[in-house]
């Protein structure tokens, strides 16, 4: 049961982490950030 834990434990990390790297890309966008 420990390793199930661990890979949920670590899809929900990435999920997380995704997620808040394509809602950061959608706000710099809206905010016309076009800057390289």
């Amino acid at each position: 049961m420990q390793d199930i834990f661990m890979v949920v434990t670590l899809l929900v990390a990435f999920g997380l982490f995704y997620g808040f790297a394509a809602w950061c890309d959608g706000v710099t966008r809206q905010a016309g950030g076009e800057r390289e």
